[in-house]
């Protein structure tokens, strides 16, 4: 695809490769034979070599302007090479590759040219056509408002339409209110629920604590341990018969459980008949002869 390129004699070398200190990046510029449409030349730039990226253009896999140049018969050859990566690239792409091409213009630009401090990046033809737009409307503008005067607010283009909300059925105003009445009642219902679970738990532990303290009381009085545990149970049987809300329920429950479980285990402790002596109340007479 690619033929030898033509010798340029000019004050600035024409190619930057094939020497001993090679650049580790080139921008190179073909000349298309014959031109594709307005296309006369292709810009780019590598850093696998010129002869690896000239095998990926013959395969098609590189630019697609070469591929389609190509396709359609025709073929480019190398004219120019400089040192450089994406930025050199850019940077000569400010101009028309016909500008650096020896065998369009009888006196090519160099390409060396330095970048200029105030700009941070270079723009492509259409990044620099889009700006020139946007200038150019940013004039016509700053016109208007000359024009209609100080104070007035020039207008280039039609004013957008305010966007509005497409206007609901009623079938959808009343589905919106059932779901949020549900939603509300299912706020309510877990709120309910919430604070149930709490007085349940309350209930229960005060439970607990009346059953336990009822049978160790007893006990401690000096009543018989099986008679302390029978009158828990009658209490425990009437506190069941009355209730009438979880909380009462929860609080016959647990005072059943907590002193049934306190008087058995009472029992097993005061088998031992001394053990169970040293419980009793003591007598004031026993108390005043130091027993």
């Amino acid at each position: 695809m690619s033929r030898q390129p033509k010798e340029m004699g000019r004050d600035f070398p024409q190619f930057v490769h094939g020497g001993p200190e090679e650049p580790d990046e080139l921008c190179y510029l073909y000349h298309l034979d014959p031109p594709y449409k307005h296309a006369g030349h292709y810009l780019g730039t590598t850093e696998l070599g010129l002869e690896e990226r000239g095998r990926y253009h013959e395969q098609g896999a590189g630019a697609r302007l070469l591929d389609v140049q190509r396709q359609h018969g025709g073929t480019w050859h190398l004219v120019r090479t400089w040192a450089g990566g994406r930025l050199k690239e850019r940077a000569l792409k400010m101009q028309s590759g016909k500008r650096y091409c020896p065998e369009c213009t009888e006196h090519p630009r160099a390409g060396d040219e330095m970048p200029d401090p105030k700009r941070h990046i270079y723009l492509t033809r259409k990044e620099r056509a889009a700006l020139k737009a946007e200038r150019e409307q940013a004039e016509k503008g700053r016109e208007a408002r000359r024009h209609n005067g100080p104070g007035v607010e020039a207008r280039e283009f039609e004013p957008v339409p305010e966007q509005r909300w497409p206007e609901k059925t009623q079938e959808q105003i009343e589905q919106e209110e059932q779901q949020l009445t549900e939603m509300e009642a299912l706020w309510i219902r877990q709120a309910k629920e919430k604070d149930m679970q709490r007085t349940t738990e309350e209930a229960r532990l005060e439970g607990g604590q009346a059953g336990e303290r009822e049978v160790l009381e007893g006990i401690t009085r000096g009543m018989d341990p099986g008679a302390a545990m029978e009158r828990h149970e009658e209490i425990a049987g009437w506190l069941d018969r009355e209730a009438e809300t979880p909380e009462d329920r929860a609080f016959a429950d647990a005072y059943f459980t907590s002193g049934r479980y306190a008087g058995e285990s009472l029992t097993e402790e005061i088998r031992d008949p001394q053990s169970y002596a040293e419980l009793q109340p003591r007598e004031p007479a026993d108390l005043e002869l130091g027993a």
